[in-house]
């Protein structure tokens, strides 16, 4: 997913909810969002588009 601003966040199905709660907390204090509204706002993307995102 994009966040709104302008970050790219990318996981695997076991660390995507936590790199998106990281990065809120470390960008956006006070903005918190249950699991599912944060998977509400993610795309489905390959396993090899993660890879290649996280080698950068």
């Amino acid at each position: 997913m994009t966040c709104p601003c302008g970050q790219a966040l990318v996981g695997f199905d076991d660390t995507f909810i936590p790199t998106v709660r990281k990065h809120l907390t470390d960008n956006h204090p006070g903005h918190e969002y249950d699991d599912d509204q944060i998977l509400m706002f993610a795309s489905s993307v390959s396993d090899d588009y993660v890879r290649q995102q996280a080698d950068g």
